[in-house]
């Protein structure tokens, strides 16, 4: 409250009443600091119980699309469901499309703004199939009184219930129009089909609805309030707030003690005219906050009312004449302006404001006086000479946005977002843009919510296909009125094309990115005075902060630009101060700048000694262009801290010193380690007394600049000229010079960095000097730099800034313990340098992003330097964090979402660095399955030579593994040496050993140009590198990606084919759905281009078209990004299958262009040469080009003639030259010949007299680093309805070893080989149809094409084939036969796989089935059966996936990466299940079935019968599983006599005993869990009586059933009594032993874990704790007990049988327990998770009794049904 006076003198008590009421004013506030209670929320909208359907419950079309049903089959919940017809008969007998509408009939007011998802069961009685699969249904969300609405679509895509859950922020961004009512009051949500033009009207498809309801996640926090508690006098008016969300569900109550018996619901402020002590809470769905009590005392006496101002204190952009007034009938006012008056003065006239000042009041009347009030007006008339633009008053031409009296910044009205989640369109502006430099405009906000807005001029550019346009973004980070100003020369060109020329509108925008946070509904924000500036002058920053300790001397510099049309000076002039005790220096006049110039200004300020650690201060400078134009306010910032306290003794960020001595040994002892030094020295040398440039200005975008689409050379030593290599020109400008600047900061960070290695290195100090001095200047610098259009400071993007702060982290990190640094400096570095540059970082969430990746790294790498655990849990466990990125920018199968292999190095150094900076503070990021995955899936994916496809955006063609160097990867030293992984080792030995490839120096030794090799090596490697090992070389569908990739050959001439079928890859994705790739011969024929240099203008007009990539081309058009709800979708493989003879994959991608009913690409692959299947088709005619881009020089096969073109106006097309073609009505050849004599043969077999095609040869630009060459492209024309290109593409070395290809009719390619080998390609061009045949390939000599005939058949699950097989050498069929059980050739049962309801049959003469590769079968998908047909023997198979096991009859081997799962088998006879997590490291496992008589009579001496075969089961890795693994065995019941049974046994090699495991029976097979491997069998034992009491004391129990099983099942036993005492309460021990029993019986016991009350556990229960405690299923207490005599309750009870599941409940799950609020927090997760599975049901009144301590019997319950739930 303010400091009164009053004129008559108080009493003594009320003057001490005053006195205490001002000390506590003084004191710091109560704050609520209630826990915040997160719960789900859920809200029925309609149960769908209703017999009839009516407005306001459900309505149909017609009144017959809805049908009301209560069939429990279709009845989700309640009592009934509402069946919706999506086509009916309607009363003319005509097919009509249904509708149905659900009203919210259980919360008909309903407000959409407080959920985030909407639910709905559905019952689909048939999925949508064929052509009509992608068509997809939809959901319309109607607000009310609306006809336009919002939506949601989704494919029919499966039958039986479905909890379909749709998300409503993507609900909210899909509109029917823009003029759409704002989200919010719900009237009804209509189900219909999506009006997708194809869509055909099915009267069987039939959906049951039922339970529809909304849900979201909810925190209730406590009230606060805006008056303190404390005295006030006569009255005081609160206002109540909380933070509870959704907020518009959340109701707050209060209650006066002793004047409501009851809390009442806040409406409005609450004026209290007495002593009150007032109780809040907030409340959202019967949850109350705590509740938080104020107490108010209130003083009276007779007074005057205050003096109140008109219009308001405030701030304005414009004089303003104020009015004082007091409600006291004649009362006299007072006033005196504040540093102007020294004594009140009679208010008798409006005083004129039109300036800033404080006006303070009072008012007398009979000898009282009122309080004094301050009127502070802040008066900015900066905008004076300002250009209006658009309508501030009544705000005509905006949308979204609402114009209000109060508040206003200029004139009588300021525009309110109305809405302020959606954006604002201004329109109808007509502005002098370009004789201006800024846009300013005036912004209130209520409260500083750190809201992102983004600022965005629409001029777009009708001649581009991109949208340009201008942007600028900034924080709301105030409260009140704030001027924000955005000069042009800072805003983001989007494309470069943008030009104000082409303004089209204003588009302000709260979430531009689908990467930026949910905008908040209830964000109050206020527009007024949109206006163009013209200035005189341009600062480089306006506001600076720093932070220093006591006694620090700190410089403030910025630059001022002269942009006014004349030669000035500038005055600097303090504004305001930063206070007694500090001084400041600066000089009050510049000198004269010219015109364009630049004149650099510093403030130095000393801090006094006496400083505070923990103030704040400010300051402020006018800067006055003297010879006219508009001043301009420089802000600075300082914050006083103290020095940091470290914890950790530097280095343990880039290496721990235990690695940085083990770096200095391996210098010490190998060449290659000293040649690293002696290379990265040779750099630091050079900048020991080199001259530094420290730019005063940060780096600008260096990409853009070239001349021509050659890239400018920027050198170091020439900050403003820059040549131009194509004519030798120097080039000058401030564009061009902030490029320059990129370079040089580069430059100066590389050699801080390479100054502080060679220190570390060395121990010389003379780099650690430098390092350090180069490091304090940027830490002077970094806060003078202004924030960029990308989000960067230091550089212009924040993605550069992240690259580099991580490097000046590490160096830090290395030269810190050198003892150079003194405490101001350390304190300079820290928080002047990193601290700032991790709140940029933070400040720009770019979501799922290789960007964001680095600035993950970065700002973990600067936590660990600061040792702040925020920032580093931020760069983990945030939004956007290291875990979200591996959850969702690695795909399943590893790579990198955006498809680019570029990018997926890129994003990879990124983690690498962030895992090692947080290594040594307590985050093992390496221990991420994901991360491996990115490591794994290169090897897996590389082409023979260790190359890998450049596919999307990927430059530096050819990208290869094995190239030379410090490149992207750097290598795989750091996490071979991580992961100990052989095939690591294995890579790094055929670089080193096979390669040549150089492990530490320069990469061309003697060259020191050339780049240096050996930082991973010398700081984390492996001090030798073992020799040999293999790598992976198999064929594999990388789903994750949508890469099939099947391989035929071995070695480095391996064939090698890849169709890109997936993902487009978001900004670096390229339109090349169905893309070819050919490997063959050593090198790459058909390859992926790559890119050029973004700066390259073909990189958007040639490379990221469809015509640069090998597939075909519709109408000249690029290929459309297939979406579905703003989400891209691409189609699975529709087959993936290889045989040995034959590797085939099937893709669709039908909705690459817009009209197709088919456009698939079949590839089948020989060890010799690929056949290409390409069909497509449309309704209506449309031109067809089957595009390939070939290696080396062409030769066709015919004469050509010229082609007169051209070739196509779109797309890429233009790039063709030199064009020759000719009419083709038959086969046709032609081939590339690459410089090392290998090549690419073509045979087209596409054409015929009934289907003409036009082939096409010319040239078009080749790989993208380097677009002068041009390379042989060949186009096959087909112009019609459909077409199927007929290809064989052939690799060969030399010449071609094909002799001829026939297409002997429309369904059969022959080739014939001239090593004399003829081959028949069968292929069936219709659409699959069960038990057609698909396709065959016959291999042979002498047979006769037209006698192999192979037919096929399907009756039920038994697919039978018939063939020919005279002279055939093998024969390999495919045929369509969904869930085929049996296949038959000629009558005989042969082994088969499958994929997606394909089936592959592969059969030859002569092979001996051992000699196969046993890694190409999957015994998973291998029908029953092996019996070969004649003399033939099958041929190993694969399915699609990566991991099929390998299998023989005798033996199975498998490597297993970290974090995966797998499984072996011995075809029926055993299965090992090991489950992610077993291993800690990659692990190879072998299975081996014993076969030598004497060793098996050995081991079965003493009359042991055993009932299956020995196996015996090893691993490479040593140690027990930190997950236990699975073993099934068959065994043969017949051999189990009257009281015996099967049991598992593994034999104990000390002992030389079989121990019993017990094992569960099904059948003919028995399944036990093992956490150790040996030699395992399943043996014949005596089942005594005993195993199966009657128990006395159950009968009549209503757990008898269970009881029983659990006691045949081994699980529990009863008492020596015969009883079993079901009632008695369980122990945690007896617990955890029947647990044990249950989940994982027989295995071996593990290292019990030290409890402090380790000897009160009885040692039947050591071995099941320690198993348990292992699998984390239990732990100990605060005080290191385990306590085993404790009862269990029941919360601990669901604890432990959530973490057995290894479950979370499912998003808007909800508690259903009456007494869910008693339930403990650490529980109500685990309870949740097993009520949906129905573990736990809880008492009579639906109570869960969380405390209740569990019984004998509800343990064996649970365990049962916790046994039942882990059923596959």
């Amino acid at each position: 409250m303010a400091l009164q006076r009053w004129k008559t003198p108080l009493s003594g008590i009320l003057a001490s009443l005053l006195l205490a009421s001002l000390l506590l004013a003084l004191l710091p506030q109560p704050v609520a600091r209630a826990a915040v209670q997160s719960f789900p929320i859920s809200l029925q909208l309609n149960n769908m119980d209703s017999a009839t359907n009516s407005t306001g419950d459900t309505v149909g079309t017609a009144g017959v699309a809805v049908v009301a049903n209560t069939y429990g089959d279709y009845v989700k919940e309640g009592t009934g469901s509402k069946k919706w017809l999506l086509a009916f008969k309607d009363g003319n007998n005509v097919d009509t499309a249904g509708s149905a509408l659900i009203y919210p009939k259980l919360a008909p007011n309903v407000d959409l703004n407080g959920y985030a998802t909407l639910k709905v069961w559905a019952y689909s009685v048939k999925a949508r199939t064929g052509d009509q699969a992608e068509k997809p249904i939809q959901i319309r969300f109607f607000m009310k009184g609306d006809s336009q609405y919002y939506y949601y679509r989704l494919p029919l895509d499966w039958t039986g219930w479905k909890e379909i859950e749709v998300p409503l922020s993507v609900v909210q961004s899909q509109k029917s129009s823009d003029s759409v009512k704002a989200w919010g009051p719900l009237d009804y949500i209509r189900f219909d089909q999506a009006g997708v033009s194809g869509t055909t009207l099915d009267l069987g498809l039939q959906i049951y609805l039922d339970d529809l309801r909304l849900t979201n996640d909810a925190e209730v926090h406590p009230v606060t309030v805006d008056k303190p508690s404390g005295e006030y006098v006569n009255k005081v008016t609160v206002s109540l707030s909380s933070l509870t969300k959704p907020s518009v569900l959340a109701k707050l109550y209060y209650k006066r003690i002793g004047i409501d018996s009851a809390f009442q619901l806040y409406t409005g402020p609450l004026t209290l005219t007495s002593d009150t002590t007032l109780v809040t809470k907030s409340s959202l769905n019967n949850v109350d906050s705590e509740e938080t009590t104020y107490q108010y005392t209130l003083v009276y006496r007779d007074f005057v009312e205050n003096v109140t101002a008109s219009p308001p204190a405030g701030t304005y952009a414009e004089a303003k004449t104020v009015a004082l007034a007091s409600a006291t009938v004649g009362a006299a006012v007072y006033y005196k302006v504040e540093g102007v008056d020294s004594t009140y003065k009679l208010y008798t006239t409006p005083l004129l404001v039109d300036h800033s000042q404080t006006i303070v009041t009072k008012a007398e009347e009979g000898g009282k006086v009122s309080e004094e009030i301050s009127h502070a007006y802040t008066i900015d008339l900066s905008g004076s000479s300002s250009t209006p633009i658009g309508d501030t008053e009544t705000f005509t031409g905006w949308t979204n946005t609402t114009p209000v009296t109060t508040p206003a910044v200029l004139g009588a009205k300021a525009g309110r977002w109305t809405d302020p989640t959606t954006a604002i369109n201004i329109t109808g502006i007509t502005a002098p843009w370009q004789q201006n430099d800024q846009i300013e405009f005036w912004l209130y906000s209520g409260k500083a919510s750190g809201k992102k807005v983004y600022f965005i001029l629409d001029c777009d550019v009708d001649s581009t296909s991109s949208f340009d346009y201008f942007m600028s973004s900034f924080y709301v980070d105030w409260v009140g009125w704030k001027k924000i100003e955005i000069p042009f020369n800072k805003m983001l060109n989007s494309t470069g094309m943008a030009d104000f020329t082409n303004f089209r509108k204003i588009i302000i925008h709260p979430k531009w990115y689908d990467s930026d946070p949910a905008p908040d509904p209830m964000d109050e924000l206020y527009f007024d005075n949109f206006a163009l500036a013209k200035n005189a002058v341009e600062p480089s920053i306006k506001q600076i902060d720093k932070s220093a300790l006591p006694g620090s001397t700190v410089h403030y510099t910025f630059s001022l630009k002269n942009i006014s049309e004349a030669s000035t000076a500038y005055g600097i002039a303090p504004k305001k101060t930063f206070g007694a005790g500090y001084t400041a220096n600066v000089v009050l006049t510049t000198p004269i700048v010219a015109k364009g110039a630049e004149t650099d200004v510093d403030v130095e300020v000393q801090v006094p000694a006496g400083a505070q650690a923990g103030d704040t201060l400010k300051a402020s400078y006018i800067v006055t262009p003297l010879q006219g134009g508009k001043a301009v306010t420089i802000e600075l910032g300082l914050k006083v801290g103290a020095p940091r306290v470290a914890t950790k003794q530097h280095p343990y960020i880039m290496a721990s010193q235990t690695q940085l001595d083990e770096a200095r040994a391996k210098i010490a002892s190998f060449g290659w380690a000293q040649d690293y030094l002696n290379a990265i020295k040779m750099k630091a040398d050079s900048w020991l007394d080199k001259t530094v440039y420290y730019p005063s200005k940060p780096a600008g975008e260096s990409t853009l600049y070239v001349c021509g689409d050659t890239p400018l050379v920027f050198d170091y030593d020439k900050p403003f000229e820059h040549l131009c290599p194509k004519d030798n020109t120097w080039v000058k400008g401030d564009a061009v010079d902030a490029a320059w600047r990129f370079t040089a900061h580069t430059v100066n960070i590389e050699a801080v960095r390479n100054l502080a290695m060679t220190y570390a290195l060395s121990g010389d100090t003379r780099y650690a000097v430098k390092a350090k001095d180069m490091l304090l200047h940027y830490a002077e610098l970094y806060p003078s730099y202004s924030m960029q259009a990308l989000n960067g400071r230091l550089y212009y993007q924040s993605l550069d800034e992240a690259v580099q702060m991580i490097e000046l982290v590490q160096a830090y990190d290395l030269i810190e313990p050198s003892g150079l640094f003194n405490a101001a400096e350390k304190y300079n570095v820290e928080q002047n340098l990193f601290a700032p540059s991790a709140k940029t970082l933070q400040g720009y969430d770019v979501g799922k992003s290789n960007w964001q990746t680095w600035h993950n790294a970065a700002i973990g790498a600067i936590g660990a330097a600061l040792e702040d655990r925020t920032l580093m849990d931020f760069s983990v466990s945030g939004r956007s964090g290291f875990n979200f990125q591996m959850a969702n920018s690695v795909l399943s199968d590893g790579f990198w979402y955006e498809g680019a292999i570029g990018y997926h190095f890129y994003a990879q150094s990124a983690l690498f660095f962030h895992a090692q900076a947080l290594k040594n503070m307590g985050y093992d990021l390496f221990a991420n399955a994901n991360f491996k995955k990115t490591f794994d899936v290169t090897l897996q994916y590389a082409f023979p030579d260790l190359g890998i496809i450049n596919s999307n955006d990927s430059g530096k063609y050819p990208t290869s593994l094995a190239a030379p160097g410090r490149v992207v990867p750097m290598d795989y030293e750091g996490v071979y040496a991580e992961y100990n992984d052989p095939t690591y080792g294995a890579l790094l030995s055929k670089l080193y050993n096979d390669k040549g490839r150089v492990r530490g120096g320069f990469v061309v030794p003697g060259n020191t140009g050339s780049g240096i090799a050996g930082e991973q090596a010398v700081f984390y490697g492996k001090s030798v590198i073992p020799a040999g090992g293999t790598l992976t070389s198999a064929s594999n569908n990388f789903t994750g990606l949508g890469h099939s990739v099947i391989r035929a050959g071995t070695g480095d001439d391996q064939l090698y084919t890849l169709v890109d079928y997936g993902l487009h890859g978001g900004y670096h994705g390229h339109p090349d759905l169905l893309h070819l790739e050919v490997f063959g011969m050593g090198e790459r024929l058909a390859p992926d281009l790559g890119i050029p240099p973004y700066s390259n203008s073909m990189y958007t007009t040639y490379y990221k078209k469809t015509f640069s990539h090998n597939t075909v081309a519709v109408d000249g058009d690029t290929q459309a990004t297939p979406m579905v709800n703003n989400v891209e979708v691409y189609e699975p493989t529709k087959l993936f299958l290889q045989a040995g003879p034959l590797g085939i994959m099937t893709n669709s991608a039908k909705k690459a262009y817009d009209g197709l009913n088919r456009y698939e690409r079949t590839v089948a692959v020989t060890k010799d040469y690929v056949i290409d299947l390409f069909s497509v088709g449309s309704e209506t005619e449309r031109q067809y080009d089957w595009i390939l881009h070939g290696m080396g020089d062409f030769t066709p096969g015919t004469e050509m003639a010229p082609f007169t073109g051209p070739l196509g106006t779109k797309d890429a097309y233009p790039f063709f030259r030199n064009g020759k073609s000719v009419g083709l009505t038959g086969s046709w050849e032609g081939a590339w010949k690459t410089a090392n004599g290998n090549g690419l043969k073509l045979f087209s077999l596409t054409s015929s007299q009934d289907s003409p095609s036009t082939m096409i040869v010319g040239e078009a630009p080749g790989p993208g680093n380097d677009t002068s060459v041009y390379t042989p492209t060949l186009v096959n024309r087909v112009v019609g309805k459909r077409a199927q290109f007929v290809s064989v593409l052939e690799p060969y070395r030399g010449t071609s070893g094909i002799a001829s290809v026939t297409k002997t009719d429309a369904s059969h390619v022959e080739v014939k080989l001239k090593d004399g080998r003829k081959q028949l390609f069968y292929y069936n061009s219709e659409a699959e149809a069960a038990g057609e045949l698909q396709y065959y390939f016959v291999d042979g000599r002498l047979y006769a094409s037209d006698s192999v005939a192979v037919t096929s058949s399907l009756n039920g699950g038994e697919l039978s084939l018939t063939a020919g097989l005279t002279d055939v050498d093998s024969l390999t069929a495919v045929a369509y036969a969904p869930a085929v059980t049996k296949v038959l050739l000629n009558g005989t049962e042969v082994p088969f796989t499958t994929d997606n309801g394909f089936v592959m049959v592969s059969v030859s003469k002569g092979t001996d089935p051992g000699t196969t590769d046993p890694g190409t079968t999957d015994p998973g998908t291998t029908g029953p059966g092996s019996t070969d047909p004649g003399d033939f023997t099958p041929q190993p198979s694969s399915p699609s996936g990566p991991s099929a096991p390998a299998t023989n009859d005798a033996h199975s081997e498998k490597q297993l990466a970290v974090g995966e799962s797998g499984q072996l088998a011995l075809t029926k006879e055993l299965v090992v299940q090991i489950p992610a997590g077993a291993m800690p490291q990659a692990t190879k496992y072998v299975v081996e079935k014993l076969s030598d008589p004497a060793v098996i009579d050995g081991l079965l001496k003493g009359g042991v019968e055993a009932l299956s075969p020995i196996f015996e089961i090893t691993k490479d890795q040593a140690g027990q599983f930190a997950v236990p693994i699975k073993l099934v065995f068959t065994f043969d019941p017949a051999k189990v006599k009257q009281g015996q049974r099967p049991s598992v046994h593994y034999y104990d090699e000390t002992k030389k005993v079989w121990v019993d495991m017990g094992g569960t029976v099904n059948g003919d097979t028995i399944e036990v869990s093992s956490n150790h491997l040996t030699k395992f069998a399943v043996l014949n034992v005596e089942a005594t009586t005993s195993e199966q009491p009657v128990l006395s004391d159950i009968a009549l129990h209503w757990a008898a059933a269970d009881i029983r099983a659990a006691v045949k099942a081994g699980i529990v036993h009863g008492y020596e009594d015969d009883s079993f005492k079901p009632d008695q309460t369980v122990s945690r021990a007896e617990f955890v032993v029947l647990l044990m029993n249950a989940l994982h019986p027989g295995v071996e016991p593990a290292q019990l874990t030290a409890y402090a009350d380790q000897a009160s556990i009885g040692a039947w229960a050591q071995p099941a704790i320690a198993l348990a405690a292992q699998l984390k299923l239990v732990s100990g207490y605060e005080d290191g007990s385990f306590r085993p005599g404790a009862e269990l309750t029941r919360a601990q009870l669901a604890v432990m049988l959530a973490s057995a599941l290894g479950a979370s409940p499912k998003d808007g799950a909800q508690l259903k327990f009456t007494d869910s609020a008693d339930i403990p927090a650490w529980a109500l997760s685990s309870a949740a998770v097993v009520q949906e599975q129905g573990l736990m049901q809880g008492y009579e009144g639906g109570r869960f009794a969380p405390g209740k301590t569990a019984t004998r019997a509800e343990a064996v319950v649970v365990i049962n049904r916790l046994l039942e739930s882990l059923k596959p």
